[in-house]
């Protein structure tokens, strides 16, 4: 991997490069006097995996330079120097530093301590977690629930990470009785980026094993989080957990999260057994195939079945065009309660009908995929349209003499 050390102290970026040079973990290494001497090319080709900064006297302009830094190269930076104070050292890290070199201690046993913790995450980074999207056809689905309890059985047996993507209007925390210190919406507006200790130290943890990064609310008056920032965000997170659930909450438009869907091992997309929200459904499974994301990984769930005149599953099979996997019982008694105590529900009765409705979801999840057939089907997307077009005026009417 190569290196970049940042300085204008001659003497002593001579005496860094050197060390530098003859660590077996590093190519090369680059001098530059300033920062803000990196050029558009250097900054777009993101060559450097790690940066050494050697701060200024000035800690101000220390902590603007380490921000640039971060924001130009998104990369590992090291900030190298002498500090004072624990407090210093904390102003540091908020300003972008994922590490530190004391210039006050010996510099070899440090840096080899840090090349190798920068291995190791590199070596976390390619072997990206295991991800779940859980979608909505509409709102009042369900997707926080099922979230919820779906991440509680994944950390039943390995690490998992609960991500509320609702921003402005998540609910993970409080079904989970928990009280963030930092949120999502908090991190994504951070001038200086998000790394690495930043969303650690924002985790909370449940006692069912699940870490928890909530969402935050909004005020009316907090900017929009743009989609890059949120690519940044859930990239990140998948360096960080072996496995991640994600709460995307019903949005009108799934394009607002089109680099995650592509990443998402299954994404579920969950709807009512009424005629609106299986409408909806088909509409996003439209938006799914038109952005290329792979049709065999998103999974048609039917979450309450099991409503009063509700639409039978085989008729809702018929306007989406695709089989429905799975039917999660509607249980409110049991739903209510959980919510009210903080406590998932496949922990609280991990023998009722939503529970054992949940586990085969799971099942599916830890299934390695299958390789494609040889000879791929043919299908006709344009027909299937029809079809599903022409469905649908029949079985609005046939629902309504079905409901009478």
């Amino acid at each position: 991997m190569k290196a970049l050390c940042v300085s204008d102290n001659i003497w002593f970026t001579s005496k860094l490069q050197a060390l530098l040079n003859n660590s077996k973990l590093l190519e090369s290494c680059t001098h530059l006097q300033r920062p803000h001497n990196i050029t558009a090319q250097q900054s777009s080709e993101g060559d450097f995996k790690v940066v050494f900064l050697v701060l200024s006297d000035d800690f101000e302009s220390a902590k603007g330079d380490l921000s640039f830094l971060k924001l130009a190269l998104h990369t590992y930076v090291v900030a190298v120097g002498a500090v004072s104070s624990p407090e210093m050292m904390i102003e540091l890290l908020h300003s972008g530093a994922d590490d530190f070199l004391n210039t006050e201690r010996e510099l070899e046993g440090q840096l080899d301590k840090i090349l190798k913790n920068l291995e190791t995450r590199q070596g976390i980074a390619k072997k990206p977690s295991n991800v779940i999207s859980i979608l909505g056809a509409s709102g009042g689905v369900g997707t926080s629930s099922i979230a919820v309890n779906i991440a509680a059985l994944i950390a039943e047996t390995s690490q998992t990470g609960l991500i509320d993507l609702v921003l402005g209007g998540g609910d993970l925390d409080k079904l989970l009785g928990l009280k963030p210190t930092h949120t999502i919406q908090e991190l994504c507006q951070n001038s200086s980026g998000i790394d690495h200790n930043l969303i650690e130290r924002s985790v909370v943890k449940h006692s069912s094993g699940v870490s928890l990064l909530a969402a935050g609310n909004s005020s009316g008056k907090t900017p929009a989080v743009d989609s890059e920032m949120i690519h940044q965000f859930t990239t990140l997170c998948r360096e960080i957990f072996k496995n991640l659930v994600f709460d995307l909450g019903s949005p009108r438009q799934v394009g607002k999260h089109p680099k995650l869907l592509e990443q998402s091992k299954i994404i579920l997309l969950l709807f009512r057994p009424d005629f609106p929200s299986i409408c909806n459904a088909r509409q996003k499974l439209d938006q799914i195939e038109s952005m290329g994301t792979d049709q065999d990984k998103v999974i048609p769930v039917a979450n309450f079945h099991g409503m009063p005149i509700q639409i039978p599953i085989d008729k809702a099979e018929v306007i989406l065009g695709r089989k429905v996997q799975f039917a999660i019982p509607h249980d409110p008694s049991l739903m209510n309660l959980c919510a009210n105590c903080g406590v998932p529900a496949v922990l609280e009765s991990p023998k009722s009908k939503f529970t054992r409705s949940l586990k085969p979801v799971v099942k599916k999840f830890f299934e390695e995929k299958s390789p494609p057939p040889s000879v791929p089907e043919k299908s006709s997307k344009s027909s299937l349209s029809r079809i599903a077009s022409k469905s649908m005026s029949f079985l609005k009417h046939s629902v309504r003499a079905f409901c009478l």
